[in-house]
């Protein structure tokens, strides 16, 4: 339904999918009444976790965003890259998203990274393509490590650590294969082949930076390879960027919205373009991106930050010329009377060292062609930066603004590790059930309790045992993201964008139609693997059926089953949960290694995750992309079967062992 010409929306295709699969059940799978209806209670409740999490997400960065944190990281990431595109998305796309995986997992990289590379001037269908394919890689030990350890050690109790490292260790050595061939392709979902040709040498680098620590760590443990690995690879990565090793030159092009999800374009549109960077012995030249609108010429955030001019020859003064440039600004009229001027001020508080009221010069003319569009628009867009005045642009950065700028990502990492390291005593502390609050009977729907740190739980769900937990400050919700967001507006309180009220409701309004889908998504999960016993499970029904007709031949399938327990579930440990037990039951009917099996089907749950539609809803949703999400599944089967071929030929020689 979502793959077809003419997509329904999810928000009512995975609902009618679970209506379906309710029948079913009750028809010819012959379940308890009772226990279908408590699947459907039970789905609602969960969506909460996953719209917790994105309603955070988009908080948080509605938060960097409005304290021009976001802004500023931009300028000092361009500064770092130089604006090159492959360094861009080598850092913020594979390495950070790498770490924001090992520490909380949930489909938090994408949700995070998307809106980062979006910010720096890429387009937004491509940064969701891109992040969702890169976070195949990494999260069979996201969330530190909760996939193996919770996802196959709650089905296999008795399977033991040293097996489990061996199923860690087995699906690492696998994607790290799949990431070594796969990730150029990745990186040019983004940036043209012509530009990252040169630059490979750079990409095998930072990958292998990552994926050696990765493999290395997985023989010994089974929580921390994602996060250590990604932590590392971000350092060697910056070192390499920083020092040039492998970067190829590169003309910085790159549109603000990909051509499939432009709008029609107007003649003003079409006769913009941006040119190429040249420097001069006095004058250092910067290139902006034009925009089919004038928003983004009276809205100035930072021009260092790539910000979209319509048209015109735009000069940044030297300090000496301030002065005067300020007397000449006409702020209170529209924007339609700036432009008529014989010259055009704009200013606006961004960056500390962009904050002091720098002015703007555009050159009339020009502009007053765009609007009018009474002349021909003219090809090149230029900026030209006195040499005092771009050296102040790069050296005024002081302390404060490398602690506080960043704080909100730095303190999002640091407390998902506080919070998720056994020793630290944390989490346990967060995930208490005692002592409690509300403990009392909701009648036939159910048992509800709540402790005193935020823990729901409502258990005998419509007579059933089937239940619910919610644990409000465990789950990457109130820790980190609202608590980072809420930390940037107070120390910068004085520069604020949008008021707190202004963000919540924006919030309020984004999740809205996420929450519908998600619920649905979840019901249909739970409906797939809730039975009263192993032969009702529609779920277990797939993988019994297949491995007794198929022999050996299950083992093709192995990874297919893992994908497509994420795919509904959006959770690589959920399609553990899954799947496990039918792999292990197959392993043994087949006389196979079972640690390499479901190594494989680990393999294919991380690998689910690009396709899975509430992690696509999610990252979309943070992101501000309204396409139907058929068009990003389109785009990630390839280098899924890619991985699917890949991670079978490379676990083989495992499995039969």
């Amino acid at each position: 339904m979502v793959l077809k010409p003419k997509p329904m929306p999810t928000a009512k295709s995975l609902w009618c999918a679970a209506v379906i699969l309710f029948v079913l059940k009750l028809w010819y799978l012959q379940a308890a009444p009772l226990e279908a209806c408590a699947c459907f209670i039970k789905g609602c409740l969960q969506a909460l976790t996953p719209c917790s999490i994105v309603a955070g997400a988009i908080f948080l960065f509605d938060c960097m965003e409005s304290a021009h944190c976001l802004a500023w990281m931009k300028v000092q990431l361009r500064v770092i890259t130089d604006s090159h595109p492959v360094a861009e998305v080598m850092l913020i796309g594979f390495c950070f998203a790498f770490v924001v995986e090992g520490a909380s997992g949930f489909g938090t990289p994408a949700a995070l990274a998307a809106p980062m590379l979006y910010s720096m001037g890429h387009p937004k269908m491509e940064c969701v393509v891109c992040l969702l394919t890169f976070n195949t890689f990494m999260t069979i030990f996201g969330a530190v490590g909760t996939p193996v350890w919770f996802g196959i050690g709650e089905v296999l109790p008795d399977f033991g650590d040293e097996n489990l490292m061996a199923v860690g260790f087995r699906a690492a050595v696998a994607l790290s294969t799949c990431a070594l061939i796969l990730v150029p392709y990745v990186v040019q979902i983004i940036v043209p082949w012509s530009e990252l040709r040169p630059s490979l040498l750079y990409v095998m680098l930072s990958t292998t930076s990552v994926v050696v620590p990765f493999i290395g760590l997985s023989i010994f443990n089974y929580e921390f390879p994602s996060l250590a690995a990604g932590i590392l690879g971000l350092c060697l990565t910056t070192i390499l960027t920083l020092r040039r090793i492998g970067l190829g030159p590169h003309q910085r092009h790159v549109e603000r919205t990909s051509s499939k999800e432009a709008a029609i374009p107007t003649p003003a549109a079409s006769a913009l373009e941006a040119v190429e960077e040249h420097e001069k012995p006095v004058e250092q030249e910067k290139i902006l991106e034009p925009e089919n609108s004038l928003k983004d010429l009276i809205d100035l955030e930072a021009p260092a930050a790539g910000v979209h001019f319509v048209s015109g020859t735009i000069k940044v003064p030297s300090e000496s010329q301030d002065d005067q440039l300020k007397a000449n600004n006409f702020s209170c009229r529209s924007s339609k009377d700036k432009a008529k001027n014989r010259e055009v001020v704009l200013q606006k508080k961004a960056l500390r060292y962009l904050s002091e009221h720098r002015s703007i010069s555009v050159a009339p003319a020009k502009v007053v062609a765009a609007i009018n569009q009474e002349e021909d628009i003219p090809q090149q867009l230029t900026v030209t930066v006195d040499d005092s005045h771009a050296e102040h642009f790069h050296n005024n950065v002081t302390v404060f603004d490398c602690v506080f700028r960043t704080m909100p990502l730095w303190l999002t990492v640091l407390l998902l590790i506080l919070t998720r390291i056994e020793p630290i005593g944390l989490k346990s502390l967060l995930r208490e059930d005692e002592p409690e609050i509300v403990n009392g009977s909701l009648g036939t729907l159910g048992h509800l309790r709540i402790s005193v740190v935020g823990r729901f739980s409502l258990t005998q769900i419509l007579g059933t045992n089937l239940g619910w937990t919610y644990e409000l400050l465990y789950i990457p919700f109130l820790l980190p993201f609202v608590a980072a967001g809420c930390a940037s507006l107070l120390v910068f309180r004085k520069e604020l964008e949008t008021s707190p009220g202004t963000i919540i409701a924006g919030v309020a309004q984004r999740i809205k139609g996420p929450a519908v889908a998600l619920s649905g998504a979840l019901m249909l999960v739970e409906l797939l693997r809730t039975s009263d016993s192993l032969k009702d499970a529609p779920a277990a029904i797939i993988g019994t059926r297949l491995s007794e007709t198929l022999s050996h031949g299950f083992v093709v399938l192995s990874f297919p089953l893992g994908a497509l327990g994420s795919f509904f579930s959006g959770s690589t440990t959920v399609s553990n949960l899954t799947f496990t037990q039918v792999q292990k039951v197959a392993a043994d009917t087949l006389g196979i290694s079972p640690t390499g099996l479901i190594g494989l089907q680990l393999c294919g749950a991380s690998s689910g995750n690009a396709f899975c539609l509430s992690n696509i809803i999610a990252a979309t949703a943070v992101i501000g992309l309204q396409v139907p999400e058929g068009m990003i599944v389109k785009r990630v089967l390839k280098p899924v079967c890619a991985q699917f071929i890949i991670c079978t030929l490379v676990l083989l020689p495992f499995i039969y062992a």
